[in-house]
């Protein structure tokens, strides 16, 4: 077998953040780094006011199942990919069989109900943000991964997130805090995005000290 190809694939299963997570090729490996939004996140739901949890690209389900106990009224996990939403949705059946999550497949906010968007949210999104068949800064195990979970975007590989905020936005959503992942040399990206609609942002770093997420503040 080719040296590269991961191990997880093999096992079709990862342990993450305690939780047996199954894992084929419709979705990515759990990458060590979310592991820091995941945790902001909880932060978030232990001190602040939140009704609605709505997690985008949701692929195998890893920031719903590591969330779901840290309280909220109502939760949501989408994704583009039908193939990845079946896989998150046995995922967190498998870890959290009690516990309540609607999953819906759809493109951003596409398929979001309104009435879930009115209510205090916190968002996580952790889109695909490689510029397309850019494989230079890829590993060679990257390769065997789902490339629709990986590469959008023609000229930063952030346009994804351009169009979540915007929809964000056109949404009027009222009070939300909004977590993202995005590349490390997209931070400028980040922060010209976000001054657009006069939003509070806050960056925060990954394990190596690289600044690669950012908390959004929407209060419209």
């Amino acid at each position: 077998m080719n040296p590269d190809f991961p191990e997880e694939y093999i096992r079709w299963q990862v342990s993450y953040l305690g939780h047996t997570i199954f894992v084929t090729h419709d979705v990515l490996i759990p990458r060590l780094e979310t592991e820091v939004l995941i945790k902001r996140a909880r932060k978030i739901l232990q001190n602040t006011h939140i009704e609605t949890i709505l997690d985008i690209g949701t692929g195998s389900g890893i920031i719903p199942i590591s969330l779901r106990n840290y309280t909220a009224w109502q939760m949501y996990a989408t994704d583009i990919s039908p193939e990845a939403l079946r896989i998150a949705e046995k995922n967190f059946r498998y870890n959290l069989d009690e516990k309540q999550c609607t999953f819906i497949e759809s493109n951003l906010l596409e398929n979001i109900p309104n009435s879930s968007m009115r209510t205090p949210l916190l968002i996580t999104a952790n889109l695909p943000y490689i510029k397309n068949e850019d494989w230079e800064n890829m590993s060679a195990d990257t390769r065997y991964e789902p490339q629709i979970a990986l590469f959008w975007g023609e000229k930063t590989g952030f346009e994804l997130y351009e169009k979540l905020l915007y929809a964000l936005a056109e949404r009027h959503v009222n009070t939300a805090i909004l977590l993202i992942e995005f590349w490390y040399d997209q931070l400028q990206n980040a922060q010209d995005e976000v001054e657009k609609y006069g939003w509070k942002s806050e960056v925060f770093s990954d394990y190596a000290g690289i600044p690669r997420f950012m908390q959004i503040n929407i209060d419209i």
